[in-house]
């Protein structure tokens, strides 16, 4: 074998090696596309009579973003659905921060889901004006996703969202209510793709900010100073002022 064989080979073997790798960073991606993809099509089972569907609804909140891959404005009430790209088994319950995956591969924890959807779920509720009860949270996984969670959180797969909403017995909204919610989200949500960069863009300069302070102790929502707390699932760090709710997750 000459000097160029084995330089053709060892090129060879080079470019699979790139390409493995470009592909097992893009899976990811490629999953979280095909879950959205999912959550479309099974949204478009529901009933379009007195039901309405806000798709990647966007707005700007007080304690950051409200990003929501759906709305579902229906008698049952309104439907907050957002997609979680993690497979394996999934631990976690209502009040733990923290959930935990464990897959053939890898063993990581990732923040509550429901956290940010109640988040969501409260602004949506001061800018409707609906009682609390109105908002239903939905944490989207994967098919091959197996679920350990206890508690009354709806964390469930893309090919049952269409049914589980439909199972909802009791209607809580009139037919005039859900086309006002409708209207309402529909005019303040940010559709046009460059005001969606341009927000996502100052979000990030936003949170980096609020990571200093935080690393310096302070809180970034009122300039108070972070201390640490005692709970029932152990100590975190929260703000120190008596008007202030900050805690870090």
């Amino acid at each position: 074998m000459d000097v160029t064989q084995i330089t053709q080979i060892a090129l060879g073997v080079g470019i699979i090696g790139l390409s493995i790798g470009l592909f097992s960073a893009n899976v990811p991606k490629v999953r979280q596309r095909w879950l959205k993809y999912q959550v479309r099509k099974q949204l478009m089972k529901l009933p379009t009579e007195n039901i309405e569907v806000i798709h990647d609804f966007m707005i700007p909140t007080a304690q950051g973003l409200c990003a929501l891959d759906a709305v579902v404005i229906a008698p049952q009430g309104i439907f907050l659905i957002q997609t979680v790209n993690y497979i394996g088994k999934i631990y976690g319950n209502d009040w733990k921060k923290k959930w935990l995956q464990k897959s053939r591969f890898r063993k990581q924890t990732f923040a509550n889901p429901f956290y940010q959807l109640h988040t969501d779920g409260r602004e949506l509720e001061r800018i409707l004006t609906l009682d609390h009860d109105t908002f239903i949270a939905m944490a989207i996984f994967p098919r091959t996703a197996k679920f350990q969670v206890l508690g009354q959180q709806r964390a469930i797969h893309a090919k049952d969202i269409s049914q589980v909403i439909q199972d909802q017995q009791e209607s809580v909204l009139t037919s005039e209510e859900v086309i006002q919610s409708s209207q309402i989200l529909r005019r303040i949500t940010i559709s046009e793709p460059v005001n969606r960069q341009r927000l996502y863009q100052r979000m990030t300069e936003i949170e980096k900010v609020s990571a200093e302070k935080i690393h310096n102790g302070i809180c970034p929502q009122c300039g108070s100073i972070l201390m640490l707390k005692n709970s029932p699932t152990g100590h975190y760090k929260g703000c120190s002022s008596a008007n202030c709710e900050f805690e870090v997750h």
